[in-house]
Order: C-alpha cells, then sequence, then structure tokens
C-alpha cells in the first residue's frame, strides 16, 4: 500500500511538474572510467536473486562482496590496498565530475554513527522490555486485534512508538515488541 500511494504521489507530481532535460557526461565518464560488461553486475544480480532461494542475507551479501573484490580487481585494475581502503574508508575515484561526486563515499566508518544508533535502541529496548512498560498494553492491543485486525493494530501501534520514542530505530523494535 505504501509503495503503490507513492507512485500515484510521484506520478502526479511529475504530471503536473515534468522534468526539463539537462546536459549531463555522466555516461561518457563511466565509460571513460570503468569496463563495463555483464559480469561486473553479478554483485548485485547475487544480492536480488539469492534471497529468493531461501539464501540468508548475510550470505548473500558476504558472496557479493568477495565476488565484487574479485572484479575490482581483475577488471577495474584495482590493487587489494584501494580496495580494503574503499571498504573501511570509503570509496574515493581517481577522476572528478558528476558521477565522482555521486559515488564518492562509504565505508564501514561512516556507518559508525548508524551502529551506535541501533546499539542505543537495542539497549532501550531491552531495558524497556525487562522493567515490562508494555505489559498493561497487551490486553488493550488483544483487544484491538480482535475488532481491527493485526495490520491495523500494528499501524496504529507503530505510530505511537514512533510519537514515543522519536527515533526510527527504536521506534520499529518497540512496535515489534509490543505485537509480539
Amino acid at each position: 500500500i505504501p509503495m503503490v500511494l507513492t507512485c500515484i504521489f510521484y506520478g502526479i507530481l511529475s504530471y503536473f511538474n515534468p522534468l526539463t532535460s539537462s546536459q549531463s557526461n555522466i555516461a561518457s565518464e563511466i565509460a571513460a572510467n570503468y569496463n563495463l560488461n555483464f559480469i561486473v553486475f553479478l554483485p548485485a544480480m547475487i544480492i536480488l536473486i539469492l534471497p529468493f532461494f531461501k539464501c540468508k542475507i548475510k550470505l548473500s551479501m558476504a558472496i557479493s562482496i568477495i565476488m565484487a573484490c574479485f572484479i575490482a580487481i581483475f577488471m577495474q585494475n584495482a590493487s587489494a590496498t584501494d580496495i580494503l581502503r574503499s571498504l573501511f574508508i570509503g570509496y574515493k575515484p581517481d577522476f572528478s565530475g558528476e558521477f565522482a561526486d555521486i559515488i564518492t563515499g562509504g565505508g564501514l566508518i561512516s556507518m559508525f554513527k548508524a551502529a551506535m544508533i541501533v546499539l542505543t535502541a537495542s539497549t532501550y529496548s531491552g531495558v524497556i522490555e525487562k522493567i515490562g512498560i508494555f505489559d498493561a498494553l497487551e490486553k488493550l492491543i488483544m483487544k484491538y486485534m480482535a475488532k481491527l485486525g493485526k495490520f491495523t493494530t500494528a499501524s496504529a501501534v507503530s505510530i505511537v512508538m514512533s510519537m514515543i520514542s522519536c527515533n526510527q530505530t527504536l521506534a520499529i523494535m518497540l512496535t515489534e515488541q509490543v505485537m509480539r
């Protein structure tokens, strides 16, 4: 439902505010700086396809990363040092331009803040669960689930948890706890 509503919303916006064409050098930058063929798309294909075969996402990601590293070394002429630097501190291309600006960044270090948010939210979630703050809500939620259904109740609970927690990660974790 959210995806359909979003598509309709942006479809209406684009109809009344069409994009005007602008000159872009992105395609020529990619062609000039990278060796592109079907093989370079395999890591992305792995991430998209393996979950359909019930492969765990961590394994899919590991296979995709390892394959991408081999492709970078053997097809894009990257060194092992370049790959390690990109994995940890982010990618910085040797060229400049629109495309270079788009692909610069990433790396594990850039995810430190997000990891700390998840760690903190997990801590709060664990404390709240052990204290039993939401135990009293169980009967009320069961009553609403019987009347409105699980989806509607979960949607309402998620809105309330978002207002209480003021943090997306904590709201998701609290909603899961309450609905469990």
